[in-house]
C-alpha cells in the first residue's frame, strides 16, 4: 500500500498568524526607531547651536564685544551687512567661507550644514543660504535704548552701535543664564538683499507679548499680537521642545509651552532691570 503523503507548507491561519505577529512587532519597533532617530536629530541640532555659542564666545573675546544680528560691512564694495553668522565664520574655523565673503562683493555664501537643524526640512540642503537659528535681539525694535539690558545681539551698523555692544563681562546676570540664540523655524536666509532696513524680525528672536507657544498648529509658531513680530519667537521640528544656546556656550533643551516671564528674564543679561523698567509691561510692544 502507498502511504499518503502530507505536503509541506504553512495553512492559512498559520499565515494570518504570522502576518499578525509580524504587524505587531512593526508597530512597536517603529516608532522607538523614529524617536530615535529624532534624538540624534535633536541631539545633533544641540551640538550646531553649541558650535555657533563658541563661535560667538570667541568672537567676543577677540572683538570684546559679541557680534550684532547686523554687522558693518566686510567689504566696501559689499552689496548689503553681513549677518551674525557671517561674522563669526572666522571664529569657528571656517576661514575659507569667511574669506570668501570678504572677497566677493555680492557677499555670496555656501551652504553651511552647522546653521541648520536636521529637522527643518525646510532649511536642509537649500541655498540662499538658509538658517535655523536665531540671535537674541531683545525686544523687538528697542535698538536704540536700554541695550544694557534687552538682548544680546543688536544692529550694529549705525553711529550709535558702539553703546549697543554687550561685552561678556557686561552680562549682569551671567553669560551661563542669557540666552544668546534660539532655534526657528521662520529663520530663512541669513543673507539676502531685500531683507530691508531693519531684518530684526528675520535674523533674531524677541520677546514681548504674553503669548509664547512655540509649535502650535501648522508645526509654526503662533504670532504675537502684533503681526510685526510674528517671527520673533523660539520654535523648532521637535515635538513639544527647542534647543537654545546661552552666551556662555552653553546649551539647554526647552519646553515650547515655557512661561513668558520665565523666558523673559532668559533673554534679558540684566533681568532686574528688565523688571522695573515701564517698556516692559505686559503686552506693550
Amino acid at each position: 500500500m502507498r502511504r499518503s503523503r502530507r505536503l509541506a507548507g504553512f495553512t492559512l491561519v498559520e499565515l494570518l498568524v504570522v502576518i499578525t505577529i509580524i504587524g505587531v512587532l512593526a508597530a512597536l519597533i517603529v516608532p522607538a526607531v523614529s524617536g530615535a532617530l529624532e534624538t540624534a536629530r535633536r541631539n545633533t541640532c544641540n551640538n550646531n547651536l553649541s558650535q555657533v555659542g563658541l563661535g560667538a564666545f570667541n568672537y567676543a573675546s577677540n572683538k570684546g564685544y559679541y557680534p550684532g544680528y547686523l554687522n558693518p560691512k566686510l567689504n566696501t564694495g559689499a552689496t548689503a551687512n553681513p549677518s551674525w553668522q557671517i561674522v563669526m565664520l572666522n571664529d569657528m574655523g571656517r576661514e575659507n567661507a569667511y574669506r570668501s565673503w570678504i572677497d566677493a562683493a555680492t557677499g555670496e555664501t555656501p551652504y553651511l550644514e552647522m546653521y541648520v537643524c536636521p529637522s527643518d526640512n525646510t532649511a536642509i540642503g537649500l541655498p540662499g543660504p538658509f538658517t535655523s537659528f536665531a540671535v537674541n535681539t531683545g525686544r523687538l525694535g528697542n535698538d536704540d535704548t536700554n541695550s544694557v539690558f534687552d538682548g544680546v545681539c543688536h544692529n550694529l551698523t549705525t553711529n550709535t552701535a558702539r553703546s549697543r555692544r554687550v561685552t561678556i563681562d557686561g552680562i549682569p546676570d551671567g553669560a551661563d543664564v542669557t540666552i544668546l540664540a534660539s532655534e526657528n523655524v521662520d529663520a530663512n536666509r541669513y543673507f539676502d538683499t531685500a531683507m530691508g532696513t531693519d531684518p530684526e524680525d528675520l535674523l533674531g528672536i524677541s520677546w514681548g507679548g504674553p503669548q509664547l507657544q512655540a509649535n502650535k498648529n501648522t508645526g509654526k509658531r503662533t504670532a504675537f499680537t502684533s503681526q510685526e513680530i510674528q517671527y520673533a519667537r523660539p520654535s523648532s521640528n521637535h515635538s513639544g521642545v527647542f534647543n537654545v544656546v546661552f552666551a556662555g556656550r552653553n546649551t539647554k533643551t526647552l519646553d515650547e509651552n515655557i512661561d513668558v516671564d520665565v523666558w523673559r528674564q532668559l533673554m534679558t543679561p540684566n533681568g532686574k532691570k528688565a523688571g522695573t523698567a515701564t517698556v516692559l509691561q505686559e503686552g506693550s510692544y
